[in-house]
């Protein structure tokens, strides 16, 4: 969405939202009869969640992508600490999904631009056939140091994680 979105002017004499739409209604859409709309900014506006993923993913393939897709989340990818420096300043994302390292380059300065927003960032750590999942940042407070937790424990935790998004939206 831009800087701004558009809404149409509410009826000055409407008493409720059930008046208001009605009054929209009766009156039309200011947009088609040549009256300009009212600018809502953005932070009034719902707005899409995000997720990034960071790491060896082939975008659309893994369960957690299309997961999050499904449960409305916008996916962006990141091959690189580079990249994912690059997308964290540009996006205000929800929730970061990442290894601890990345072909060698540490990945823990994500708790530092990740502190104090909104995101929720795990690390995952790679045990064996598996791997762990270590809570780092939980909706912009650090928790790092906080128990790993195994694949079936996380995905409990991912779900509570999207619905304390939803409810901040």
């Amino acid at each position: 969405m831009n800087a701004t979105s558009y809404a149409a002017p509410m009826n000055p004499d409407a008493t409720s939202d059930v008046d208001a739409c009605q009054a929209l209604s009766t009156f039309g859409d200011p947009r088609t009869i040549g009256e300009p709309p009212e600018i809502v900014p953005d932070a009034l506006v719902a707005r899409i969640p995000e997720a990034l993923f960071v790491g060896e993913y082939s975008r659309g393939s893994s369960y957690l992508v299309r997961g999050l897709q499904q449960k409305g989340f916008e996916c962006h990818f990141a091959s690189t600490a580079q990249t994912a420096l690059s997308l964290v300043q540009a996006h205000n994302f929800d929730l970061v999904l990442c290894p601890i390292r990345l072909r060698g380059t540490s990945l823990y300065f994500l708790l530092d631009l990740l502190d104090g927003g909104i995101a929720t960032l795990y690390y995952f750590y790679p045990v064996e056939d598996d791997c762990w999942w270590l809570p780092a940042v939980r909706r912009g407070k650090r928790c790092w140091g906080t128990s790993a937790l195994r694949p079936s424990e996380f995905v409990l935790a991912l779900d509570a994680a999207i619905d304390e998004v939803r409810l901040c939206l």
